[in-house]
């Protein structure tokens, strides 16, 4: 029998300048209770929140994987009207949530500096976003806010790829830089979204 992959230890490894890329995939059932939630059951089971789903929203999507939600078929072979209901809310939260970003701009390049206006903005959630047509370049990556004349990092993370959802305290600032590792590719980013978000999302 011929191997298709490598020995399992090297499986668990990934290589970044590899040839080969697959997107990370985070599955998981609306439902909870019998069967693990995968299957329908009338009783005794029992649905993901609203702010459940946002915040497996921002640690799947948001770290640059699909998000991939088991939904169920009850005995008329439908998805149960209950279970349209809270996804329908999920979809309209989601939508509020992202409707009206305070600042957006798209950007090439390792240093990055965005002015967000004459007068200080409040935010507590900044979107990079690569153009991953050109590829993933970015391998970590350290945000800067300008807070009383100086520059403070506010965040920082390794990958960025689809999207990278950085949730934060509230920081009041005019300025943000976004310094980029990518090993000398120039990061390109299709957009960097700065957010002010409420809810569930935020940080409290």
């Amino acid at each position: 029998m011929s191997a298709r992959f490598p020995p399992n230890a090297a499986v668990m490894e990934a290589d970044q300048a590899g040839k080969l890329w697959c997107p990370g995939e985070a599955d998981f059932p609306l439902r909870d209770g019998w069967q693990g939630g995968w299957f329908w059951q009338g009783k005794a089971q029992h649905l993901l929140t609203v702010e459940q789903l946002l915040q497996k929203y921002h640690t799947s999507v948001g770290r640059n994987a699909n998000m991939l939600l088991g939904m169920v078929i009850d005995t008329t072979g439908l998805v149960p009207e209950e279970d349209v209901a809270r996804l329908t809310a999920f979809g309209d939260a989601l939508r509020k949530e992202f409707a009206h970003p305070v600042y957006q701009q798209a950007a090439t390049g390792d240093l990055i500096e965005l002015s967000l206006g004459n007068t200080a903005s409040t935010f507590n959630c900044i979107v990079l976003e690569e153009n991953i047509a050109k590829g993933e370049k970015i391998r970590n990556y350290t945000i800067e806010a300008l807070l009383n004349g100086q520059w403070k990092k506010i965040a920082e993370g390794t990958s960025v790829g689809h999207k990278h959802i950085q949730l934060l305290k509230n920081v009041t600032a005019t300025k943000i830089r976004v310094h980029a590792d990518s090993e000398g590719h120039n990061a390109e980013f299709k957009n960097i979204s700065v957010f002010r978000l409420g809810g569930a999302s935020k940080i409290n």
